[in-house]
């Protein structure tokens, strides 16, 4: 099993930053490897709620993905799983912590390699941190620091 976890300070409430990161139309502004994303069920986000996903990934990769929140707790915490067969299952956790200079977003990342992708664990634990992990957390931190009124 591969673990990845990183974390942020964005100077920005926590609302603010929970609210951004869990409207999934936003998700291909911060994730670099999402080209597009839209939510695939009905209602307002929570424990359930899926979402379908194109990707574009290490340069080479085009694919589309699904998820399913898993676990949903306003301000705190989202957990995502995927629910497609292309690659082996993954889970994204999110937490969100009010500290004195805005929110700590800390990201973990589950992925367990079988077959074919498990001699491949180094290569992939480099690539997923640089690109999927740190990427991402920088993206929001600077986007969501720049932008003060509007997210558009």
């Amino acid at each position: 099993m591969i673990r990845i976890e990183r974390s942020v300070i964005i100077n920005r409430p926590i609302e603010l930053v929970f609210a951004f990161m869990t409207d999934i139309d936003n998700l291909s502004k911060w994730i670099p490897a999402v080209v597009k994303s839209e939510k695939s069920s009905p209602g307002s986000i929570g424990v359930g709620t899926t979402e379908h996903e194109s990707f574009r990934a290490f340069f080479l990769l085009r694919g589309e993905n699904a998820s399913v929140v898993t676990e949903y707790q306003p301000n705190k915490k989202i957990v995502w799983k995927t629910t497609s067969s292309l690659f082996p299952p993954w889970e994204t956790t999110y937490n969100f912590e009010s500290v004195e200079s805005g929110t700590k977003v800390t990201y973990i990342l589950l992925w367990e390699l079988k077959g074919l992708y498990k001699p491949l664990k180094p290569l992939v634990v480099f690539m997923e941190t640089i690109y999927d992990v740190e990427a991402p957390l920088r993206n929001l931190k600077n986007l969501l620091e720049s932008h003060h009124d509007s997210f558009d």
